[in-house]
């Protein structure tokens, strides 16, 4: 509702929210997989391991935003754009931790 989209582009959205998840669940098991096996002291083979599921993750999210954003018209899409800004103002990122900080706990 706060993307002020008509409610079609709004069930749109939800239905690529769980097309994503869906998508993206075999990777999740297989980090859960190797967090279980290898943590609390991954090796760094493990961490790149994990670096590049993640980067698998990102980009399907950039495959299925896009996907969402080319069915919306010019105004949605501003729309869409705007109400994305502000979430990603209020959220807050923070460095990787080298791999080390995790191999001494």
């Amino acid at each position: 509702k706060q993307t002020k989209l008509p409610v079609e582009k709004v069930e749109l959205l939800k239905q690529h929210a769980l097309n994503f998840k869906l998508e993206i669940k075999a990777l999740d098991n297989e980090v859960e997989g190797l967090k279980k096996a290898y943590w609390p002291k991954p090796s760094p083979a493990v961490m790149n391991q994990l670096a590049a599921l993640q980067k698998q993750k990102e980009a399907i999210l950039d495959r299925v935003v896009h996907a969402f954003v080319d069915r919306l018209n010019d105004d949605e899409k501003q729309q869409f754009n705007t109400r994305l800004m502000e979430i990603k103002r209020s959220v807050k990122v923070y460095p990787e931790p080298p791999i080390e900080v995790y191999q001494h706990q």
